[in-house]
């Protein structure tokens, strides 16, 4: 019996999951254009930036591959989409 009460719970849940998942991407499809006209620019985090970034390369056909080059003279390089950087030139500027 315990089994039983077990295997319709989990029925019931799963279904709860997949009316819930619906609801959501069906909420996801109203939004319009207008909708993002009336948003505007906001500063969100700290207010003291360090390190700004003065420019940004993407090799052609490497979309993995950034370089990134800082204001204060360092360039930096990532082969993983950004999760990790590596100094390449960080001592000169």
């Amino acid at each position: 019996m315990h089994s039983r009460t077990s295997r319709l719970f989990m029925a019931l849940l799963a279904l709860g999951f997949v009316l819930g998942a619906g609801g959501t991407v069906l909420a996801q499809a109203q939004v319009t254009a207008d909708d993002f006209n009336q948003l505007g620019w906001r500063w969100v985090g700290p207010v003291n930036f360090s390190g700004r970034i003065t420019e940004f390369a993407v090799p052609l056909g490497q979309t993995q591959v950034y370089y990134v080059l800082t204001a204060s003279g360092g360039l930096w390089k990532t082969e993983d989409a950004g999760t990790h950087f590596e100094p390449l030139f960080e001592k000169y500027g």
